[in-house]
């Protein structure tokens, strides 16, 4: 289940800076799928390990991310805890 996130709370562990609403930073091999509110993909493709991208769409932008403990994201500057998101190291996230 997709968890809404006007306003996020996460560490303080922060993501690169990255082109986008979204900054996605990967520690580890990452999966990323992004969705903006038309339900276009508008981000699919794998991040390599250390790798820093960014996602940009009309809000929501709903997300799916393999790997999720490997994975920061940031929205609007802000770190996201994906860790209450995540389940079976895949985090369903939506931004508006």
């Amino acid at each position: 289940m997709a968890a809404t996130l006007a306003a996020a709370s996460a560490p303080a562990s922060a993501v690169p800076a990255a082109a986008g609403l979204v900054q996605l930073h990967a520690e580890q091999p990452s999966w990323i799928e992004a969705y903006d509110a038309k339900g276009q993909v508008v981000f699919s493709r794998l991040l390599r390990a250390g790798e820093t991208a960014g996602v940009d769409g009309q809000l929501p932008l709903r997300l799916k991310i393999g790997n999720a403990p490997a994975t920061r994201l940031s929205f609007r500057g802000k770190p996201v805890d994906l860790a209450p998101l995540t389940r079976n190291a895949v985090a369903r996230v939506e931004l508006q």
